[in-house]
């Protein structure tokens, strides 16, 4: 094989099988990439391309006021990121989620801390 051959070649899958980390952003209405990110460095995890992904898609929708997110997305660092960008985000609850009270509605002269 020459040296265009190898240029042209599709790369080779032997041993390992690799896959790419790919986070991208797209439009609900418009159905278009507004961010894009990818790498095959394994140590780098799918929520680190967040916030680059955010800053992407602001470029390039600045009128965009909601974020949506699959369970991945859930947790308190996504929303303050994406809240400092002034969007609200949207997402799918954890398969472990519970949508039962975890306390009861009390009257605020019920209980009383003295310190």
């Amino acid at each position: 094989m020459n040296d265009k051959e190898k240029s042209d070649a599709f790369p080779s899958t032997k041993g390992k099988l690799d896959f790419q980390y790919s986070v991208f952003a797209a439009g609900v209405h418009t159905k278009m990439i507004a961010g894009f990110s990818t790498t095959g460095d394994h140590s780098i995890g799918e929520l680190s391309h967040f916030p680059h992904i955010m800053s992407q898609t602001l470029d390039l929708a600045p009128q965009m006021d909601e974020m949506l997110g699959d369970s991945l997305y859930s947790n308190r660092k996504m929303c303050s990121i994406t809240r400092g960008y002034g969007m609200d985000l949207y997402f799918l609850p954890k398969t472990n989620a519970s949508f039962r009270s975890k306390g009861m509605i009390m009257e605020s002269n019920a209980v009383s801390f003295h310190g």
